[in-house]
């Protein structure tokens, strides 16, 4: 072991591939630092045979917590509502235990695919569904479907902000297209404004003259 003292720490100093590779090991015991450039040689040796330690895939929940949590709060730190929007759907994931609890065996990726990315893409669905619904004996229809049916029934039961919130949208323009009001949808929102209207009166009975002064 070439290593040698200089004041109280200890460094080593050998050759590889006809370089010279010199370093200090910051410690005072000389055993230790026989056992860094040790060390050092065995990680240029695994370098050199295309050998790599195995990195530890992070499961969904730990992924969330070391990297995507950290990154969103950075990032949108001015916009509490995007902030809102990702901690919500943090929330749902990690309290899906079977999915947070998930890890990729022999992929670096969270959801992995057997695609040419080897990651879930856009188009990673479309046989599994088209399977399920052949199984299923009906007519084939777009996976999208579901979320537009889903959103189009909340649409009568939730104010058109709260609608766009729950799905994400960016832009109104992109929840109308989930509004269809029905003529009974209509009818009841009327007679709630009615009704409305109708209270604020009734805490408001004095007479005014032309001018608004009570008479």
């Amino acid at each position: 072991m070439a290593v040698y003292k200089r004041g109280k720490v200890w460094w080593y100093r050998f050759t590889w591939n006809a370089e010279a590779i010199r370093e200090s090991t910051k410690q005072t015991n000389k055993r230790v630092a026989e056992q860094i450039e040790a060390a050092h040689k065995t990680s240029l040796a695994k370098g050199e045979v295309g050998i790599r330690d195995r990195i530890k895939v992070p499961t969904l929940r730990d992924f969330i917590e070391q990297k995507f949590s950290p990154y969103i709060e950075a990032r949108f730190l001015s916009k509490n509502n995007t902030l809102e929007y990702y901690r919500a759907g943090i929330k749902n994931l990690t309290g899906f235990v079977r999915l947070a609890r998930r890890v990729a065996a022999k992929s670096d990726w969270v959801f992995p695919a057997s695609t040419k990315s080897e990651h879930i893409e856009k188009s990673t669905l479309k046989k599994p569904h088209a399977k399920a619904y052949t199984i299923a004996k009906i007519a084939s229809f777009p996976l999208y479907t579901f979320r537009h049916t889903c959103l189009t029934r909340w649409a009568a039961h939730m104010d058109p902000y709260t609608l766009g919130y729950l799905a994400g949208h960016s832009d109104f323009s992109t929840t109308k297209r989930y509004i269809h009001p029905q003529a009974q949808t209509v009818l009841a929102a009327m007679e709630r404004a009615r009704a409305a209207q109708s209270g604020h009166k009734t805490g408001h009975s004095a007479d005014l003259d032309p001018i608004g002064r009570v008479a």
